[in-house]
């Protein structure tokens, strides 16, 4: 993402992309304007006949426009989550007006389960253990009554249709449902977004992506704009076999539900022009590299080439002795690095007894406690020769050398534009490696962010 339309907020960045998807995929915008024109004229509350249409038929279109108007909304704004949610919705909208249009018995049943649903809400206590006073007292009355008027129609409901009707107004899956009405294939998307609406691991999509070359896992706050070209091709598809259907039931309204087609398929003959401007604000949205982390993972390097590893805590400023890790990512470091402590010059060493390393993409756990403090091992005098007070102070583990620039640090971590190297005492130079440093936002803006301690002495792996 550029830095021309940085959001200025976490919850600001629908408002910014609506403006990036209406500049991307101008053709939309006009589409669902005209959806919205026609909507107004085909909602059946003020066109239909009171005589030619039954009220739950009249219910369920009515909640299937107003789901179609959030889709929209979702979609034109990038709210990918929220436009799947919605797109099942619609698919479950479909279904129930597929069942009960024409059906007297079924629209029967689907009105009944209202008063079900009205003992659940004047059972949910939150609201009212929220509120205090004269407030908490209003709204237990307002509950008692809605309980006390649906009572009758609540139990002769259950007697009707039998104890099973307090879990859903139809007997039948929405499995069931789907076949019947040869909607199998738009069953399986249902269940594929069911893994958005319960908060499953495969509902992360658009959430989470592997970059860099490590392929470490970047969590993402914020829109998840992959999900929203599959609810806009489905959710719109759902909502045109709805005023089909609805059409047929209501000879009178034929004309505006051709208005409404029109402008359906409209919408959905612009999709491809959707589709791509997401996926190109979806990819301008990411970080390119991993973003800094509060904890980064340290290598040091003594002058006997003996390594060890650290983690270091930014927020709280220590550093602690770390297991070492047996991954083969992290055997490739520790031998690069190897490689560059033999690359430093004597001057380097001659001021210092290591060399210390941020190693991106390797992920280590701190020793126990009672091995952090332990003293130091043969060949390692110039590590932990003070392992406790290293504790409190990171700079004697991790060096301390060169001219110390804060405010350049910190201008370079804003505008990324963190130097390649720099000069440190006598001839020494940091050692970068390209096809690392990107598995972070980046390992270099990661050292800029920790100049305090971190100096040119300092090698990135």
């Amino acid at each position: 993402m550029n830095e021309r339309e940085r959001p200025p907020g976490l919850f600001a960045a629908p408002f910014v992309l609506s403006q990036d998807i209406a500049a991307a995929a101008p053709r939309v915008e006009t589409a669902f304007e005209v959806i919205e024109d026609a909507l107004r004229l085909w909602f059946p509350v003020t066109n239909v006949p009171q005589s030619s249409f039954s009220s739950a038929e009249h219910l369920a279109s009515t909640l299937a426009c107003n789901d179609l108007s959030d889709l929209c909304f979702d979609l034109l704004s990038g709210r990918g989550r929220s436009a799947a949610r919605t797109m099942r919705s619609l698919f479950e909208h479909l279904l129930t007006i597929l069942d009960i249009a024409g059906d007297q018995t079924e629209g029967a049943r689907f009105l009944a389960h209202n008063a079900v649903v009205a003992e659940k809400w004047a059972s949910v206590p939150f609201e009212i253990d929220a509120l205090t006073g004269t407030a908490q007292k209003k709204e237990k009355q307002r509950l008692r009554k809605l309980a006390r008027d649906t009572a009758n129609a609540r139990a002769t409901a259950i007697a009707t249709y039998g104890e099973g009707f307090r879990l859903g107004w139809t007997s039948k899956s929405v499995k069931a449902r789907a076949q019947q009405h040869g909607l199998t294939a738009d069953y399986e998307v249902y269940r594929l977004t069911s893994a958005v609406l319960h908060g499953s691991s495969g509902g992360a999509v658009g959430s989470v992506r592997a970059r860099g070359p490590h392929g470490y896992p970047v969590h993402r706050l914020g829109v998840a704009l992959q999900l929203c070209p599959l609810a806009y091709l489905r959710g719109l598809t759902y909502f045109r076999m709805i005023v089909e259907r609805l059409s047929l039931l209501w000879p009178s309204t034929q004309a505006r539900a051709a208005a409404m087609l029109a402008a359906l398929d409209g919408a959905l003959a612009v999709w491809p022009e959707y589709r791509q401007a997401i996926l190109n604000l979806d990819e301008q949205w990411w970080a390119t590299t991993r973003p800094i982390s509060s904890l980064l993972t340290v290598l040091t390097l003594n002058r006997s080439g003996f390594s060890s590893w650290w983690l270091w805590g930014l927020d709280a400023q220590e550093v602690v002795p770390a297991v070492t890790p047996a991954s083969p990512d992290a055997r490739s470091a520790a031998v690069r690095c190897a490689e560059r402590g033999s690359e430093l010059t004597p001057m380097f060493w001659s001021r210092r007894d290591y060399a210390t390393f941020v190693v991106g993409h390797v992920i280590v756990v701190p020793k126990p406690p009672q091995a952090s403090s332990r003293m130091a091992a043969p060949g390692e005098s110039g590590v932990r020769r003070s392992a406790r007070r290293h504790l409190r102070r990171p700079e004697r583990v991790l060096g301390q050398q060169g001219r110390v620039r804060p405010a350049e640090d910190a201008r370079r971590l804003r505008t990324g534009r963190c130097q390649r190297g720099g000069t440190g005492s006598g001839s020494t130079r940091a050692h970068l490696d390209e096809t690392t440093t990107s598995t972070s936002l980046t390992t270099r803006q990661s050292t800029a962010a920790a100049g305090q301690v971190i100096r040119r002495d300092v090698g990135l792996v």
